[in-house]
């Protein structure tokens, strides 16, 4: 536990993290594979390791109630208000200081108001900011020297690829692609 917290407050993904433990072997602790999921949990319930304060020697209790589906008869479970969760000292249990929790926790919430589709970085310089002036498609990258544009008109698809050069003079690659930046305001 104390190398996943180190890691992360160092600026390891949890991805990256769960892969490294995977391709050591190491168990996840119920007994499986390590999953990004498994290291940040969720953000609601708080579950999770980076966000199980137990290993800073503090029980919490009632984070969820479980109610009954009046139409399935299944539990389901609502997260409760954290002003009725009951926390609890566990100094015995404490493995993660709190300097090292504090680290993690400034990291986490580097990402916290962000959905986590918006908080992964483009592969390449130009993902996500062309769209082809002719029909409004959005660019795809297929590669460090390819890009292409998805049409589709009249219910036909038709994908049009454009190679660029890995030089500055990439002027081919405008014209042929008809490419335009997109409007991000």
């Amino acid at each position: 536990m104390r190398r996943i917290f180190a890691e992360y407050a160092t600026g390891k993904s949890p991805r990256r993290i769960a892969a490294d433990l995977n391709a050591e072997h190491i168990p996840s602790p119920r007994g499986g594979q390590w999953n990004a999921s498994t290291i940040n949990g969720h953000r609601g319930r708080r579950n999770g390791i980076l966000q199980n304060e137990l290993y800073t020697g503090k029980l919490v209790h009632n984070r969820v109630r479980m109610l009954r589906d009046p139409e399935t008869g299944k539990r389901i479970s609502r997260i409760n208000p954290e002003t009725e969760w009951v926390r609890v000292e566990t100094p015995e249990l404490r493995i993660i200081s709190d300097k090292l929790w504090n680290e993690a926790q400034r990291m986490r919430r580097r990402y916290l108001d962000k959905p986590s589709h918006n908080c992964r970085r483009p592969k390449r310089l130009l993902s996500g900011l062309l769209k082809c002036g002719r029909a409004a498609a959005h660019s795809q990258s297929f590669g460090p020297t390819s890009m292409a544009v998805r049409h589709i008109e009249r219910k036909e698809s038709a994908l049009t690829r454009v190679k660029s050069r890995q030089d500055n003079s990439n002027a081919g690659f405008w014209r042929a692609s008809k490419c335009s930046f997109l409007n991000r305001s």
